[in-house]
């Protein structure tokens, strides 16, 4: 990725600034913008060197500085080792931590700013609540906000380096997977305003057990300043307990008219890609939209994104022209409809146990009186409960009337078990060892005619699963079709 700073760092500044020392070149330069990978970098641009499991930045400095990096930012015995081979006159500033060096830097950077900054995070719906808050936002504002799945240790800093003094409020998408890392995400981005959509089972391989996510994802409460606001949940399970843990005012929001903004659905709404016809509600105001993204849980979303829109200071028609108008990032509760009549809802960017209930549910609710055929495959990050999160999903499959399942990957055997427990017929069960089986199956239920107008094909899986090359192989034999939008 890479990021525009706004103003500028000089590197006499970025020493102190990321303990780093100037191992070649003048400390008068300026840095301007700064790049992690040489395919985006453009000449001017600082290269810094990061380092993973799979990857190691150092081994690209010199191709950075071949194509017109400015600079370098690296690791400082690493740095030493390249210099011996490899003199410059560009500046080469060698850290301890190269990572650390971007963290402090983003740090620094978002310090300049006073502003709004609205936190998202919670197991299912931060990318939706982010984009419909972001939307709403921008019809009053000019708002900064996460890109793609830019969301954690690494991406978020880099977000933070694009915030300029044009941005009047800022939406950032938290994500996490370990304790700890949300406090880290806070002390990046200083939100304001937190938002936790809701509390289910995911990353309990990393977070042990629910009541280890909800205490990972309250980090963000423990972020905010004293002045700042909470936005909980009123309907989740978790919001009696993530309400006692609020230091300073909390506004919950939900489905439930108990809560401070609610929303429900008044209606489905014929046309391609679908829309709900939805009422939100709070104190003082009331408005009726045409939402563009299906799924009842999703105006539990808007509810939040509503709700913390409240705390800027919005018209109620800035909050329907930014819902009505809502983009969603692709895989997201994803609608298509095959020329020969049959729905696809790709909803394979993500999943675990709740966002699979609620991906069956939108199936069923956008399927009306039609026939569902449910994909789903492996959730991972479950830890030990895997088996019977995947055994819950087969037994809600089952009841919300599937008339198919296919289920893809070895630990989706769980799903098949537990739809034919919940009274799903063996017959309608099929498991495929993996993406390529389940291909070959729906390729061939095509050709046969067994799949008809008004049916509905769901594929949801997890993100490592690649789910979407369903969707591709299918749209290369059934061309045309349209699409609507969703979330995890």
């Amino acid at each position: 990725m890479r990021s525009m700073l706004q103003p500028a760092f000089s590197v006499k500044e970025l020493v102190p600034l990321l303990g780093a020392v100037l191992l070649a070149g003048r400390q008068e330069e300026w840095l301007s913008a700064l790049s992690t990978d040489t395919r985006a970098l453009q000449a001017g641009d600082y290269f810094l060197a990061l380092k993973g499991p799979r990857f190691d930045g150092h081994e690209f400095v010199a191709e950075a500085l071949h194509r017109g990096a400015a600079g370098a930012i690296v690791e400082l015995g690493a740095g030493r080792r390249w210099l011996a081979h490899h003199p410059t006159t560009k500046p080469v500033l060698g850290v301890a931590d190269p990572l650390g060096a971007l963290q402090a830097l983003a740090i620094a950077h978002r310090n300049r700013f006073v502003l709004p900054v609205i936190g998202v995070t919670g197991s299912n719906g931060k990318t939706t609540t982010k984009e419909m808050t972001a939307a709403i936002l921008s019809r009053r504002y000019s708002v900064h906000k996460s890109q793609g799945n830019f969301n954690n240790q690494i991406g978020l800093p880099l977000t933070l380096l694009g915030l300029t003094a044009g941005h009047a409020a800022a939406v950032y998408e938290l994500g996490i997977s370990h304790r700890g890392e949300l406090t880290r995400l806070c002390e990046l981005a200083r939100p304001t305003i937190g938002i936790i959509t809701n509390i289910g089972p995911a990353h309990v391989e990393f977070l042990g057990d629910l009541d280890g996510v909800r205490a990972a994802k309250a980090e963000l409460l423990d972020g905010l300043p004293v002045d700042g606001v909470a936005l909980l949940n009123r309907d989740d399970d978790s919001y009696e307990w993530l309400h006692r843990r609020c230091r300073g005012r909390s506004v919950s929001f939900g489905m439930s008219s108990s809560a401070e903004v609610w929303g429900a659905v008044m209606a489905m709404e014929a046309g391609e890609p679908p829309r709900q016809r939805i009422r939100l509600q709070w104190t003082g105001g009331r408005v009726e939209l045409s939402l563009p993204v299906v799924g009842v849980h999703n105006v539990s979303n808007a509810a939040a994104a509503v709700a913390a829109a409240l705390q800027v200071g919005v018209e109620p028609e800035e909050i329907i022209a930014g819902l009505e108008q809502v983009q969603l990032p692709a895989m997201r509760s994803e609608f298509r409809r095959l020329p020969g009549g049959v729905g696809l809802l790709l909803d394979a960017y993500n999943a675990n146990p709740l966002s699979g209930q609620r991906a069956l549910e939108t199936a069923r609710q956008l399927a009306g009186g039609g026939r569902v055929i449910a994909v789903l495959g492996d959730m991972l990050e479950l830890g030990p409960e895997a088996r019977r999160w995947h055994e819950e999903l087969g037994r809600r499959a089952a009841a919300v009337g599937v008339h198919r399942l296919v289920t893809v990957g070895p630990q989706a055997q769980g799903i098949a078990d537990g739809a034919i427990a919940g009274g799903l017929a063996a017959g309608a069960v099929h498991r495929c060892g993996d993406v390529d089986a389940a291909h070959a199956l729906l390729q061939d239920w095509f050709r046969r005619g067994e799949l008809q107008p008004g049916d509905l094909v769901l594929i949801k899986g997890s993100r490592a699963m690649r789910m979407e090359r369903l969707l591709d192989g299918i749209e290369k034999n059934h061309a045309g079709g349209q699409a609507g939008a969703g979330d995890h």
